[in-house]
């Protein structure tokens, strides 16, 4: 056999067996790909499945129009009902409202709050009431002078209010709730309302 035949030979074996080799890694490659797509896929579904499951309980489940009628003194026609966004794992929200002449947002607002760093803080919710009564709150147009709250006895675990600020906090466990209220000014009405709201939602949470 000449020489030149015999690396003719040899050349068309190297490049069978490099084509092949090459078909082989664009398989695996592909399998890999499609493996990696549906890890992704499933660790997706399992986060949107652990999101749903931790949805907070409704804050307006125990409480009717009849509640807020019979509060306000008003008729229970007059109230309206509203879910606000969608509800998660923080977050979970209602209103009530009434048409008033005077004030044309009155209102009241059930809310749900939930641990936003579960992983990293567990306390969350203790110490988010804690933080209400100890450092308060601070807004933008006065950032220097904390708004506090104070201890609402006979209501939850744990609970605060501050009537200026129209809001009281409750927390049962891991969950912390709001009753707050627009369009009140009787103290002795916003105090009525944060502990039968309160009662109410924590007999149903």
């Amino acid at each position: 056999m000449k020489l030149s035949t015999l690396i003719i030979i040899v050349s068309s074996l190297f490049v069978s067996s490099f084509l092949v080799g090459c078909k082989q890694d664009v398989k695996t490659q592909s399998e890999n790909s499609g493996t990696v797509k549906e890890a992704a896929t499933t660790a997706q579904a399992a986060a949107a499945k652990d999101r749903t499951a931790r949805v907070l309980p409704d804050p307006c489940s125990a409480v009717d129009k009849t509640d807020i009628a019979k509060l306000l003194g008003k008729s229970t026609d007059m109230i309206t009902h509203k879910n606000g966004g969608s509800p998660s794992s923080t977050t979970r929200s209602c209103f009530y409202r009434w048409s008033d002449s005077k004030i044309p947002n009155a209102a009241i607002l059930l809310q749900a709050l939930g641990n936003p760093v579960p992983d990293e803080f567990s306390g969350w919710a203790s110490a988010f009431i804690e933080n209400k009564k100890s450092n308060g709150e601070r807004l933008l147009s006065d950032p220097d002078t904390p708004i506090k709250y104070v201890t609402l006895q006979g209501v939850g675990e744990h609970s605060c209010y501050n009537l200026k600020e129209s809001k009281c906090y409750y927390r049962v466990g891991d969950v912390v709730y709001l009753v707050a209220t627009n369009g009140i000014d009787d103290e002795e009405i916003k105090m009525d309302i944060f502990k039968t709201l309160g009662k109410k939602i924590l007999a149903g949470s």
